[in-house]
């Protein structure tokens, strides 16, 4: 766990030339020398994945000495929450965010978890390609896909209402966001347009209109000569 640090000059008084380098030179003086050479604690490379290491002052860093204090930060992305660090290689030992450096390279990787998110859908369903239903739980990022129920008799199906969650639906889809999502379906009355046409060689009367699936249908005219037509 230890390198080379430097030259000491301990006695003699000579001068070394490059007193950090392993190897050297030096001037011998008129004298008995002494020199000792000095050993540090070595440095051994951090690798975070997913976050980043910090020694105690709070600096960045990317190697440590044996015995020091490391403190790793998560990156969390959008839609996740951190789980726990899975240590690679190193044999350290993470507790909370900090572990302590041993004698040799350290690989720490954060492991991340979905944070789920539910989808609410009145008058139809929410499917993302997994679960369905009027109620479904998924995460942050997948496609949604809207279904409207079945139109009443005389409505529509005009469009989605969303009520929570600030998605935009396109063709009946959105993407999900971190919020959890309610959305309603909107029915529109169906316009319909009747045409009463005489088409005999006599004049109708007393005419209306009886319909079994919408009712209070009004004719303009009760009375149609040959030929004429009214629609409402």
């Amino acid at each position: 766990g230890l390198v080379f640090d430097k030259w000491i000059v301990s006695g003699g008084g000579a001068e070394i030339v490059r007193e950090n380098d392993a190897t050297t030179t030096f001037i011998m003086p008129p004298a008995n020398v002494t020199i000792a050479a000095t050993y540090k604690l070595a440095p051994y490379a951090i690798t975070v994945s997913g976050g980043k290491a910090y020694n105690g002052d709070g600096e960045l860093i990317s190697e440590a000495k044996s015995g020091d204090t490391v403190t790793v930060v998560a990156t969390v992305p959008e839609g996740k929450v951190f789980e726990k660090w899975n240590v690679i290689s190193g044999g350290v030992t993470v507790t909370g965010n900090t572990f302590t450096m041993g004698a040799a390279d350290v690989e720490v990787t954060a492991e991340y978890g979905w944070i789920d998110v539910t989808v609410a859908v009145t008058g139809g369903t929410a499917s993302d390609g997994t679960n369905s239903g009027a109620s479904i739980t998924t995460h942050y990022g997948t496609t949604v896909t809207l279904t409207p129920a079945d139109a009443a008799t005389g409505k529509v199906f005009d469009h989605w209402n969303v009520k929570a969650g600030g998605v935009t639906v396109t063709d009946n889809a959105f993407t999900m966001g971190t919020a959890n999502v309610t959305v309603e379906a909107v029915y529109a009355d169906v316009d319909y347009t009747v045409t009463v046409e005489n088409s005999g060689n006599v004049t109708v009367s007393a005419l209306s209109i009886e319909d079994t699936m919408i009712s209070g249908i009004k004719l303009h005219k009760t009375e149609l000569a040959p030929g004429e037509s009214d629609t409402v």
